[in-house]
């Protein structure tokens, strides 16, 4: 079968595309091929606050002057939201942030592009008739442990990693060679886990790829048609 993703003017996927359409094959088709919009969820502003956050105190910068600038901006960001999960998120920013910091220290500095930027990664995802560039970017990158941190901001830790969680990580791994730890922590404690064997997981990856790739052969209001598209996906956008 051919690449049918350049049909459609998709030069590349990322580990959080190819997870978007295994768990939601509508909002991914929504997105990419009809353009739609996205709001974000109180779960994915705190989150991705909460990171960069975490970032900058472990880039040397003073932590509490962080995290009451992050809490600013935090509250600003959802001054129209009066709902509990908004509320959830002012309380605990202050202890995510003090717990991953905590957790990390011990790693030292990581290490970011030039700009400051997070690392980009990037990899060949080789479907035999074609092959498909896999792109995506680290949260924490330690070349002095040979190692990969991806932070994961949460009101709740799991007991065992996410299936898209654990397709992330395959990927961070082949492109990568590093180890790779995943770090959950929300507002009193926190988890790690580590991912070792990715072999069935990057199988399992690919024949995502492929499934996708079938699909695309299809033009797009035929998609459409097989994949329905409804005018709104409100807070469908999460913290992953």
């Amino acid at each position: 079968m051919p690449n049918n993703f350049t049909k459609h003017g998709i030069t590349h996927l990322s580990p959080s595309s190819v997870n978007k359409f295994a768990d939601a094959p509508d909002a991914w088709v929504a997105q990419y091929l009809f353009g739609k919009k996205f709001t974000f969820s109180p779960a994915a502003r705190g989150g991705t606050m909460v990171e960069q956050g975490v970032v900058r105190v472990l880039s040397g910068e003073d932590r509490q002057a962080v995290i009451e600038d992050t809490l600013k901006e935090y509250r600003k960001s959802v001054a129209f939201d009066a709902s509990s999960k908004a509320e959830k998120w002012k309380e605990t920013i202050d202890p995510m942030i003090n717990l991953a910091v905590d957790e990390l220290l011990k790693y030292g500095v990581p290490e970011f592009e030039e700009d400051g930027s997070q690392k980009k990664i990037g990899i060949a995802c080789n479907m035999g008739e074609y092959v498909v560039p896999i792109t995506g970017f680290t949260d924490l990158d330690y070349p002095q442990h040979n190692l990969v941190v991806d932070l994961k901001c949460t009101q709740k830790c799991p007991s065992e990693m996410s299936k898209a969680h654990l397709r992330q990580a395959a990927i961070y791994k082949a492109a990568t060679g590093r180890d790779i730890k995943f770090l959950y922590v929300t507002g009193k404690k926190t988890q790690w886990f580590d991912v070792v064997d990715t072999s069935g997981i990057l199988a399992e990856f690919k024949s995502i790829v492929s499934r996708m790739n079938a699909l695309f052969a299809l033009d797009k209001e035929t998609i459409k048609d097989i994949v329905p598209v409804i005018d709104s996906f409100t807070g469908m956008m999460t913290w992953q």
